[in-house]
């Protein structure tokens, strides 16, 4: 069968969430012995990390404004390759495509607020409103769904009206680095690079609201009030020299954007990961976390409680204090802290990326029967 895989963003520098997740999947595809050709169609950039192979070819495409790429010019090339099938890997699609499609969609979190009253960033805010619209239809259109975790499956089922039998769940993984255990100079090098020092709280932010970094910003606060010894706080996605002034005074330090290949050991110099997301698709940085061998504090809303099963202490994201009182109790009882850590190493090899794959590939399998019939 012939694939075409759209990984449109896959070559930029700076990947985050599913430009990762394609990555991980692109580069494990096999690429002996699989009777499959993969037409990985990416946008012209400068990260050519998937390298072609015997049935694995990359087509990069110019670099045009994102709804003309994918509504225009990927069709166009998919005929112009005649392929069979058409994979979207970012929750979008051509509209207008008549071929067999199947689309993952991570997460409809777009759907389910007020795109432009959300507070976070225009870009942001046009993004959600151009998934808003196209969404709806091709979910209609896609002859099979992929989505990242069962809380998501139900989401899609009860908001879009689609078929449970139409949505595969297919968990993300967790890539084998994060299992390594690290020197503790290998990991001061790293955080010298970030001009960082070990035995902080991390948090990965971003403006979104749904990440609730206000949240976060008050239980720190709190934190410093409640115990002298309280660990810095380092907040990876946010870079703004106007914020670091205001929050230098409560121990914080903001580190932008973090190279995927330092992120393991960015979480091995870490005491906790605070994730207090209000809503995810899947919540990567728990099992990332737990693999890294760091304690995990997140939601017990939206995803979260699936993935991190009991290998986590779960908190109310809409209350942070509980936050505070998770995290005092993680510092003051290092038995709960060393259990945590145990089964979050545990609970991280539940979720591999070649176990995902091999999902994937009996999703492409069945659809090549069903286009066959």
């Amino acid at each position: 069968m012939k694939i075409a895989i759209e990984a449109q963003r896959l070559f930029r520098a700076r990947k985050h969430g599913m430009d990762v997740v394609a990555y991980e999947f692109l580069r494990r595809l096999p690429a002996q012995n699989d009777s499959n050709q993969y037409h990985i169609i990416v946008k012209n950039d400068v990260d050519n990390c998937i390298k072609p192979s015997k049935n694995k070819f990359i087509h990069p495409l110019k670099a045009i404004f994102y709804p003309l790429w994918e509504q225009f010019l990927l069709p166009s090339f998919c005929k112009k390759i005649n392929i069979n099938v058409l994979h979207c890997t970012a929750n979008t699609a051509p509209v207008f495509y008549k071929k067999p499609l199947i689309l993952t969609l991570h997460d409809i979190i777009f759907l389910q607020q007020n795109n432009f009253s959300n507070k976070g960033s225009w870009y942001q805010s046009l993004g959600n409103t151009y998934r808003s619209l196209v969404v709806p239809i091709v979910v209609k259109k896609a002859i099979r769904i992929i989505t990242v975790s069962q809380y998501q499956k139900d989401i899609i089922v009860q908001k879009l009206n689609i078929l449970p039998q139409k949505i595969s769940v297919i968990h993300n993984g967790v890539d084998e680095r994060f299992f390594s255990t690290h020197t503790a100079l290998e990991i001061q090098n790293t955080l010298l690079k970030y001009d960082i020092k070990p035995g902080y709280i991390f948090f990965m932010a971003n403006t979104e609201p749904r990440k609730n970094t206000v949240g976060v910003l008050q239980a720190f606060a709190l934190l410093c009030t409640q115990t002298t010894q309280a660990p810095r706080l380092v907040i990876k996605g946010l870079n703004s020299t106007q914020l670091k002034s205001l929050l230098e005074i409560h121990q914080i330090d903001l580190i932008g954007y973090v190279d995927y290949n330092d992120l393991p050991l960015i979480y091995q110099g870490a005491t906790i990961l605070w994730f207090p997301s209000i809503s995810e698709g899947f919540g990567l940085p728990i099992i990332e976390a737990m693999a890294s061998g760091v304690p995990v504090i997140t939601s017990n809303l939206s995803c979260m409680p699936e993935i991190a099963g009991d290998a986590a202490i779960l908190i109310d994201p809409l209350n942070f204090k509980t936050i505070v009182e998770a995290t005092l109790t993680l510092l003051n009882d290092s038995a709960l802290y060393n259990q945590i850590v145990l089964k979050g190493k545990k609970r991280a090899l539940d979720f591999t990326w070649d176990k995902a794959v091999k999902k994937l590939l009996l999703v492409y399998s069945e659809i090549e029967k069903q286009i066959s019939l």
